[in-house]
């Protein structure tokens, strides 16, 4: 009962803010917008990397490497530096790579563009995520933050005095974070089936597989609520709790996948990937 109670106390407490009702639609907003920004720049291209000396630069018109990539409509290429290229392939510049100085391997590469471009990968795959995959991570990065907004709110308590108060009174702290953790859950799964039902009706989340987004919504409630309150019984200060919770979210979000492909990443990262929830999505919903 005693947690029931803190539970409805911090649920009124939130939603008599009226910011809380404008982030339920704001949220959503902004990353459907960045989302579809995102699967537009990544449509329908495949971006090539082409490594060539000075004397290949000069004939490149003439070029049969060069005359096959001008024929292919869904791919955009460029002359790369030998000497950036691994630093522009981390960083997702290029998909494909093509050395024109070793023409059996440029062949192949060229044949496996050949062979992506008539599958899903350039429909805003090719980047190692798709545009729901990419939604949801953004999505998870943002709710992180804003729960440890909502659970740090006990770290308040304690130095007011309420939660002193509430345990004097008979009741058993253990009470009092039970209610916390429940609130938090709470608030949490109504904003984000709220901002997932906005995204879906934008078109932003596509329904191809419905598991799977079932599975993200109960996985992103879950991984997000735990990550709030984590901040929030750990740290003993509101300020802090916060601006860790948001550099953990970020450092996350990038491990995950959401700006840099997780393939097109060093061997060390892509396997330190994993600890991010983000990255679990990706794999959920694949």
């Amino acid at each position: 009962m005693a947690a029931y109670l803190v539970m409805k106390n911090n649920l009124k407490r939130v939603f008599h803010n009226k910011l809380t009702y404008l982030w339920m639609i704001l949220i959503p907003a902004i990353i459907g917008l960045a989302g579809i920004m995102s699967t537009r720049i990544v449509e329908n291209r495949i971006r090539v990397g082409v490594i060539c000396d000075e004397t290949i630069k000069r004939a490149a018109a003439e070029s049969e490497i060069f005359r096959e990539l001008e024929e292919l409509p869904y791919l955009e290429y460029q002359l790369a530096d030998r000497q950036s290229i691994h630093t522009e392939q981390i960083m997702g510049t290029y998909q494909y790579v093509i050395d024109t100085k070793n023409p059996e391997e440029a062949a192949a590469v060229l044949k496996e563009i050949k062979a992506a471009g008539v599958t899903e990968d350039i429909h805003g795959q090719a980047d190692g995520m798709s545009p729901t995959n990419r939604i949801l991570a953004m999505l998870m990065t943002a709710y992180m933050v804003i729960a440890t907004l909502y659970a740090a709110k006990y770290i308040q308590d304690q130095d007011m005095g309420t939660v002193e108060r509430f345990r004097m009174s008979g009741a058993e702290t253990s009470a009092y974070i039970t209610g916390y953790i429940a609130s938090t859950a709470l608030i949490v799964a109504v904003q984000v089936t709220i901002a997932m039902l906005l995204l879906i009706a934008f078109g932003s989340i596509e329904l191809t597989n419905i598991a799977g987004i079932l599975s993200a919504w109960v996985l992103l409630i879950a991984v997000v609520t735990i990550y709030g309150v984590f901040h929030a019984f750990v740290y003993k200060k509101e300020m802090t709790a916060n601006m860790i919770s948001s550099s953990f979210a970020i450092i996350l979000s990038i491990l995950g996948g959401t700006f840099v492909a997780v393939e097109n990443m060093p061997v060390v990262l892509q396997s330190i990937s994993y600890i991010s929830p983000i990255r679990w999505i990706t794999l959920i919903c694949r």
